[in-house]
């Protein structure tokens, strides 16, 4: 179905995506631009900000560097603050591939009351700086507060180097224990929980009661919610697992896409019973149950039935058709009783995802340990080893699910036929003597998590054998299996599944809190006083705290009672530092970057008006930013209102040639007011067709080189042969 209408102007209206402090939100790629050259001398880049000085201290960092306090590796940084910030309001640093410096520049500038363009062009090779912005008073240049000149060398780009978009003022709480807060368990029917999973990244901590045991099952099993704050509180809601899908706890996790509750259970009442057991999904707001997974049979058999479980982990991951923005979740379960294989369902729609693979073997019942890996656009992942030995042993395998985009086209029906787009690898041993020369075997790890700030394993292993030091937290490639680094600990509990590792984990004892630095394996050691009978304990360095099951008694040098918690208690309690944290944003809008064979002089207004137009509104620069340079840079990052989807979210795609933008702590959010849009005038009586599948539209005209961004290609056609030709 086409449309034909009369066209007497459009409107690009691009629309203006938020990124906060707190949680640390960024956007950043996996490695280097993709197709950017290893060096360049001559740059452009153009944004829209919104970060006015109502929002308090706010600012962006565009950069390729490690760290943006400080010059880490060769390439460029620009750092934009508003005046609560800081003055200067702009620096701009540029390295060469040795980390020297070779400009250093700052502009002051205090008109961020609404939407301000800004533009930098630099050629270091003629040792030329540009900036220009316009907050609705018409372009103006700035001239630099500062300018210093080191060399004329080229601005490193390495392929292996990262570039991000990240807030001014990130907030990193540090994990503490100066205050304690009980988690209420009312007296009342759903009984009090022995067990938890925690959904650090949607801020809800699940306790869930009913753990199966050798003298029978508590009947029903229940799950109260809670909030990740430090705070005295009563259950969110409280909920009976659903006897038709699990009445009994066996083991789960929040899915990092929707937060729904994953969780396995035995529809028994006796351990007599039969041996397959559902998997239900629970909603994570009132806890009803939203969908089940397996039928019940004395002999499970994938995919109608599964039996029970050791270890269920959920990751995200992107879609073929979106590019990754759209994520599907995924539950890997680890069977246990003999068996070494790992099932793995689709969340969504509680369906069976083509994949039962047969892992782990060797130990006692082919028993494991598993964590969630890698979840996101990209990739999602699991890790596993084993779980039990009956003797020690000289090594330990570690494992990795890997789940890709395309997943979600299998079809079940197609069933034994597997899904092509999930496979599993063995990423290698852990050799003993690797943890410590002095250990010649070890038992199998106790637990097993993964830190995303650097995509490794994280691991706690020991030994019973003679030596001095019997017990280490490692750390593993997960790539190679290497042992990155041991830090021997003693008397402490850690349950690594219930922390979100982001460069750093704490572990309790009664008379201590280790903070282990995840980058280096460096430990610092704080006491602390009135804990006992400590038995799971889960940390998270983004809300600075850490949960745990334990006993606790006020006194002096003790945490302190948060309002409402009671001086003694035993039960499940959030530890941490009580602190005001203020939150900031910045907006931003269409930001283009890409390095250029010349100078881009923004001196001569014709070239501003390629990135904003004479009237100070945002220029429409194309689907894929070519219509700036007649060619798509590195990175043009946008959301029009216009296209679809409309999502803040779709700001991180980049539809420059670079690669997509991965994001840390989303979803984004789009800002109250967008900036300034451009009309376009159409003359009049144009014919246009509009594609309402893909929301595009074509005019017919000779005068245009491009296509959508493409190089337009006429198609001639000789009369007398009518043989067509491309030119």
């Amino acid at each position: 179905c086409y449309t034909t209408f009369q066209a007497e102007g459009s409107t690009y209206l691009p629309k203006g995506v938020e990124l906060s402090n707190y949680p640390a939100q960024e956007l950043a790629t996996q490695t280097g631009l993709t197709n950017l050259p290893a060096s360049f001398t001559a740059s452009v880049f153009s944004a829209w900000l919104y970060i006015p000085d109502a929002y308090g201290e706010a600012g962006l960092t565009f950069s390729n560097q490690t760290s943006d306090t400080g010059p880490a590796n060769g390439g460029l940084q620009i750092n934009i603050y508003n005046d609560a910030a800081q003055t200067p309001q702009l620096v701009i640093n540029a390295y060469d591939a040795s980390t020297a410096a070779i400009v250093q520049a700052t502009y002051d500038f205090t008109g961020w009351s609404e939407w301000v363009w800004l533009a930098i062009s630099i050629d270091t090779s003629t040792q030329i700086i540009q900036v220009y912005v316009n907050s609705g008073d018409g372009d103006n240049a700035l001239t630099a507060a500062s300018e210093v000149w080191d060399s004329t060398n080229s601005i490193s780009a390495s392929s292996n180097q990262p570039w991000h978009l990240v807030p001014f003022g990130i907030v990193n709480p540090v994990i503490g224990s100066n205050n304690i807060a009980q988690l209420l368990i009312p007296s009342d029917a759903y009984g009090s929980p022995g067990s938890s999973i925690v959904d650090w990244v949607n801020g809800k901590i699940y306790l869930i009661r009913g753990i199966p045991t050798d003298q029978g099952y508590p009947s029903p099993g229940s799950i109260r919610s809670y909030s990740a704050e430090l705070a005295t509180q009563n259950p969110i809601a409280s909920a009976f697992l659903t006897t038709s899908s699990g009445g009994q706890w066996y083991c789960g996790d929040a899915d990092p896409v929707t937060g729904s509750i994953i969780i396995q259970g035995s529809n028994n009442t006796t351990l007599g019973g039969a041996n397959a057991y559902p998997i239900g999904k629970y909603d994570p707001n009132t806890l009803a149950l939203t969908g089940s997974f397996g039928a019940g049979a004395s002999i499970p058999s994938y995919p109608t039935s599964i039996w029970a479980g050791e270890s269920l982990v959920c990751v995200g991951v992107g879609t073929l058709a979106s590019s990754g923005l759209t994520q599907i979740g995924y539950a890997f379960l680890k069977e246990s009783d003999f068996s070494g294989s790992v099932a793995i369902i689709r969340t969504d729609n509680m369906t069976q995802a083509g994949a039962y693979l047969s892992i782990v073997s060797g130990d006692v019942d082919n028993r494991g340990l598993m964590c969630r890996g890698a979840s996101g656009a990209t990739k999602g992942s699991a890790f596993l080893t084993e779980e039990n030995f009956a003797a020690e042993v000289s090594a330990v395998h570690l494992w990795e699910i890997i789940i890709l985009p395309g997943a979600e086209t299998y079809n079940p029906a197609t069933w034994p036929a597997t899904n092509p787009y999930i496979s599993n690898i063995t990423v290698g041993m852990i050799a003993a003597s690797a943890i410590d020369p002095a250990w010649t075997t070890m038992q199998a790890a106790t637990s097993i998590g993964y830190d995303v700030s650097d995509g490794n394993v994280i691991m706690d292993v020991n030994t019973t054998t003679s030596v001095v030091n019997k017990r280490y937290i490692i750390k593993v490639n997960s790539v190679t299996a290497a042992v990155m680094w041991a830090t021997p600990i003693f008397g402490y509990v850690d349950d690594l599944p219930l922390s979100r590792i982001n460069g750093v984990i704490a572990i309790l004892s009664s008379s201590n809190i280790g903070v282990i630095n995840t980058s280096t394996g460096a430990l610092s050691v704080s006491s602390i006083g009135g804990l006992s009978s400590i038995s799971s304990t889960g940390s998270d360095n983004i809300s600075g705290l850490v949960l745990a099951a334990l006993s606790y008694t006020q006194g002096a040098g003790n945490p302190v009672p948060v309002s409402g918690t009671p001086s003694s208690f035993t039960g499940w309690a959030l530890l941490g530092d009580a602190q005001i944290i203020t939150v900031r944003q910045a907006g931003i809008a269409d930001l283009f970057f890409t390095p250029t064979t010349d100078f881009v002089d923004l001196s001569v207004a014709a070239t501003r008006r390629l990135f904003i137009t004479d009237a100070g509104q945002a220029q429409n620069l194309g689907a894929d930013g070519s219509g700036a340079l007649g060619v798509p840079p590195a990175v043009f990052l946008t959301v029009t209102g216009g296209g679809l989807p409309a999502t803040a979210d779709t700001f991180a795609a980049n539809n420059g040639t670079g690669g997509a933008f991965l994001e840390t702590n989303g979803p984004l959010t789009f800002t109250p007011v967008n900036p300034p849009g451009a009309t376009a005038t159409a003359p009049a009586s144009t014919n246009m067709v509009g594609d309402f599948q893909n929301g595009n539209i074509y005019a017919f005209n000779l005068d245009a080189q491009t296509d959508n961004g493409a190089q337009r290609k006429w198609l001639r056609t000789w009369r007398a042969t009518q043989q067509a030709t491309m030119q």
